[in-house]
């Protein structure tokens, strides 16, 4: 099982990103919602680029991390920011800064897949950096190099979305 201690390499060897699937699965399927959404990349495809990762991180930090997708339907349009964990999503403090940019201009909606558990969890941005606030959530830092909040993923049902947590098949 992938998990954070590993090099981006090692994660991402197989060039899949389930959680980014799963997400896809959900969304546009049927299965799940009772109407049907369409699904644009917005965010940089780390894994299907070859550029190195000198030329990527020369790309401004808002951009990086503009969030993964646009998910729309006839009126509604929102951003998605998909995040692959087991029992604890780990969202860095950066990254949360660029996706309030974008949160802005867009309302951004959280997808944390948990591979362990097999559940789905949503959460909208706004409602993540309340529980974060409100929560218990020190920044941990990982690497040496990047500050991280490590949050158990049944608190993200404390909070959120309508829908906030759906069981895998």
């Amino acid at each position: 099982m992938a998990n954070h201690k590993q090099s981006f390499e090692e994660r991402n060897e197989t060039g899949v990103n389930i959680a980014e699937e799963v997400a896809k699965s959900f969304y546009t399927s049927g299965l799940y919602l009772k109407e049907k959404y369409y699904m644009m990349r917005s965010g940089l495809d780390s894994l299907n680029n070859d550029a190195p990762i000198k030329a990527i991180l020369s790309i401004p930090r808002f951009i990086r991390n503009i969030p993964d997708f646009i998910v729309m339907n006839k009126d509604t349009a929102i951003f998605l920011e998909v995040k692959g964990c087991t029992d604890e999503a780990l969202f860095k403090v950066k990254d949360l800064e660029s996706y309030q940019y974008w949160d802005k201009k867009m309302p951004v909606l959280m997808f944390i897949y948990s591979s362990t558990l097999k559940y789905i969890y949503r959460i909208k941005l706004t409602e993540l950096i309340k529980l974060i606030e409100g929560g218990n959530y020190p920044k941990e830092l990982i690497d040496n190099t990047k500050e991280m909040y490590k949050i158990p993923v049944q608190d993200l049902t404390l909070t959120g979305w309508e829908q906030v947590k759906e069981k895998v098949q």
